[in-house]
């Protein structure tokens, strides 16, 4: 892990993460480190990557297998990779990484935040810890989330966006896609059933 990097999207989410990617735009040249928990997360970022970004030239990205979070291997992990941004998806929140980060003065933002209440009565075991491990921003995906993670680590910095889960779920407007093939199959007033898996709602 000897290359520097402006940015570490870090998720156990690869396709919230390559949302991200494929909208992402900048004048400057920046080097994005992808990392992930699971060999099938490293899959589909080796395999998604070179068709997100195929002519953002001024895009460098490369993909790798999060550390254990050991102090020790995230202090030399991050030494190495001399981030500038880190971008945690979801409520990655890692004690030794986020250590590593501050003691370098690395920009922490988490994304799509979320919290549940029994992960924050867990957080309060030990408030103190965290407190100084507090990131620079969080993006909550609603009110609830937000305000749960205003009690963890104070209101400053704390802001609701949508959630990218569904959110990044858009029609294309190219005539070959997913999404005109279905129209030629479901016309309007044809009957049809959605076969899927029911969770609790995340959103109305």
């Amino acid at each position: 892990m000897k290359q520097a990097a402006n940015c570490i999207p870090n998720s156990q989410f690869p396709r919230r993460a390559e949302a991200i990617i494929k909208t992402f735009e900048t004048k400057e040249p920046i080097r994005i480190l992808m990392t992930s928990n699971t060999r099938q997360g490293i899959e589909i970022f080796n395999q998604e990557l070179p068709k997100l970004i195929p002519d953002k030239n001024q895009i460098q990205t490369a993909v790798r297998f999060f550390p254990f979070d050991k102090p020790s291997i995230m202090t030399r992990a991050v030494a190495g990779i001399q981030p500038k941004l880190m971008v945690l998806l979801e409520t990655e929140l890692w004690p030794g990484l986020l250590q590593a980060l501050k003691t370098r003065c690395c920009r922490i933002i988490i994304i799509n935040g979320r919290i549940t209440e029994k992960s924050l009565q867990r957080y309060h075991l030990c408030p103190s810890v965290w407190q100084t491990l507090r990131p620079d921003k969080i993006l909550a995906i609603s009110s609830s989330d937000a305000d749960r993670f205003r009690q963890f680590f104070g209101p400053d910095g704390v802001e609701i966006m949508a959630n990218i889960k569904f959110d990044r779920i858009v029609p294309s407007k190219t005539s070959g896609d997913d999404y005109s093939r279905l129209n030629s199959i479901l016309t309007p007033g044809r009957p049809f059933v959605v076969l899927a898996s029911l969770r609790r709602e995340e959103e109305p």
